[in-house]
């Protein structure tokens, strides 16, 4: 059989195995180490986390109220048990239950009473709603579950010497888990055709009961893939992509007594590369990388042939090329030739007069910031001196 939980832990249990008693009676508590790991004789003991003594069992002969706590046992090589609670009570009339319960278990609850006391009829109330009335003092429940838990009474006729007198005593009755609900896991991940998986069934005893033995069973779309056994794994080699489907896992006790069964999980297995997403992010990754890596040295490459066939520059200082917008336009226009009647010029030689005009260009020409330049338009004109009949 599979044990689930394999860490050792210390556990107390009573003898009898009531959470409450009467003033005068007594309790037996013993710790117990599950799974069993070492050999102890001796064991701490604490009462509200108070040292007692050290012994194998904790013995109480003759029960006082003083003595109702939590109590718990250690050792040097263990953590200290979870504590469990003895209440010691003077009331005539007590309800009894144990001091720990699990979901599985069967219960027994006991309507009792101080010696000396006739007993009359006995009630018993869940939630303040009757559930027995009889001449027995005990009720019990069978295989319960966590859904019982809660607040239980007993009611009962105690006949002293006279009319019968009611008493009532209420306590609360706790249900613990004895395992988790299962959980379904795949190994690996993401599964491709032609590799093994496996499927694991988890789940969690409580410490209290951490040698009670379980079974597993694996379903696939609702109907059984593996009997329960005590493994918690299902194995299936070499998978093709028909067998994807829904799956789920069944834990039980191996009494019967209690079954939880897993959420499904869907897997789906897949074929070929398109089974491989991840192996695809990959390579697309990859190259992109590369691509960018090429790019980068193309344009490098182009930068540094660039330079190479730049010239270098003849001046130190950086050269700042502006552009001006067309401010004036100015025509010069030289003083015409001398009067005809002032003949100063020679003969046979010649005049050439000229016009110029002068413009600022900002559209077809670049100047330097600091040394602007003015273009000149210069038109050419000759001019023969007079002759008797006019200019030659």
């Amino acid at each position: 059989m599979f044990f689930a939980g394999t860490e050792a832990k210390l556990v107390i249990s009573f003898t009898p195995n009531w959470a409450t008693i009467l003033q005068g009676e007594s309790m037996t508590m013993t710790c117990t180490e599950t799974p069993v790991q070492q050999n102890v004789q001796e064991y701490s003991w604490y009462k509200d986390e108070q040292h007692l003594q050290i012994s194998e069992k904790l013995i109480i002969t003759s029960a006082e109220p003083w003595q109702s706590g939590a109590y718990q046992c250690t050792t040097p090589m263990s953590s200290p048990s979870d504590p469990l609670r003895l209440d010691v009570h003077i009331d005539p009339v007590i309800l009894q239950v144990p001091p720990s319960v699990h979901e599985g278990d069967d219960v027994s609850m006991r309507c009792h009473s101080a010696p000396g006391y006739e007993m009359g009829n006995k009630e018993f109330y869940y939630e303040y709603l009757q559930i027995a009335n009889s001449a027995s003092d005990t009720y019990s429940i069978r295989n319960i579950n966590m859904s019982q838990a809660g607040t239980y009474r007993c009611v009962k006729d105690i006949l002293n010497g006279g009319a019968p007198y009611k008493y009532w005593f209420i306590t609360r009755l706790s249900v613990k888990e004895l395992y988790s609900k299962p959980v379904i896991t795949v190994t690996p991940d993401h599964v491709i055709e032609g590799t093994d998986v496996t499927l694991t069934c988890s789940t969690s005893l409580s410490p209290f009961r951490a040698d009670t033995a379980i079974q597993f069973a694996f379903y696939k779309n609702g109907e059984l893939a593996q009997e329960f056994e005590s493994s918690d794994k299902y194995r299936i080699q070499s998978v093709n992509v028909k067998e994807s489907g829904d799956f789920n896992c069944e834990v039980r006790t191996a009494s019967y007594r209690l079954t939880k069964r897993s959420d499904t999980k869907h897997i789906q297995i897949q074929g070929g590369i398109a089974g491989q997403p991840y192996l695809i992010a990959a390579l697309v990754s990859s190259l992109l990388v590369l691509l960018i890596v090429v790019i980068l040295a193309f344009v490098f490459r182009r930068r540094l042939a660039r330079t190479r066939r730049k010239p270098p520059p003849s001046h130190p200082e950086k050269e700042v090329i502006i552009y001006e917008e067309p401010t004036r336009s100015e025509n010069i226009t030289l003083a015409p030739g001398p009067p005809d009647n002032e003949n100063t010029e020679p003969a046979g030689s010649e005049l050439c007069y000229a016009e110029i005009k002068i413009s600022s260009k900002a559209e077809d020409s670049m100047v330097r910031a600091d040394n602007p330049v003015i273009y000149a338009e210069v038109k050419k004109t000759t001019i023969r001196k007079k002759n008797g009949n006019g200019i030659s």
